[in-house]
């Protein structure tokens, strides 16, 4: 996974994104979704984002990316949401009969932050962090491809 720094940061933030259009309408299809995943790649790509996955959906979209630690989901989720509803209604019009207020996406939004690390190892990780490690036992656990093991060295603490 992208770790990212700032001057003054560094951290890995990767989160699993989803969101759908208004009313939950089945337009993502065809040219629609072709068009809408080329415009989520060039908003990843003009703001430094870095995308793991990308699945558009006929009424939903999975996104898997990361972004540098001093941007909030937020943040992301307006760009991303923005920029992809003003593209899409310049290239297909006929959008608008459908959503004339002038919104696309929903105001929902789903996001869960995934982590190289299994949420074990860091509570484990907190909880000892304070105190003396020797009355800590080893920890084994099978991890998934991409996961960080964290190793406690007690003879060097």
């Amino acid at each position: 996974m992208n770790v990212f720094s700032t001057a003054h940061a560094c951290g890995q933030n990767s989160f699993h994104l989803v969101w759908k259009p208004k009313y939950a309408y089945s337009i993502l299809v065809g040219e629609i979704k072709t068009q809408c995943e080329e415009v989520l790649r060039q908003v990843v790509q003009d703001y430094g984002y870095a995308i793991h996955a990308l699945e558009v959906m006929p009424d939903h979209i999975h996104l898997f990316l990361s972004f540098k630690p001093n941007v909030s989901v937020s943040d992301v989720f307006h760009k991303l949401k923005g920029i992809s509803a003003r593209k899409l209604f310049e290239v297909f019009p006929q959008l608008r009969k459908r959503y004339w207020g002038g919104h696309l996406w929903s105001r929902g939004k789903f996001y869960r932050s995934v982590g190289s690390t299994t949420d074990r190892a860091v509570k484990i990780y907190i909880e000892h962090s304070q105190g003396s490690w020797q009355n800590v036992e080893p920890q084994h656990e099978q991890l998934t491809p991409g996961q960080t093991q964290i190793i406690i060295d007690k003879e060097n603490i």
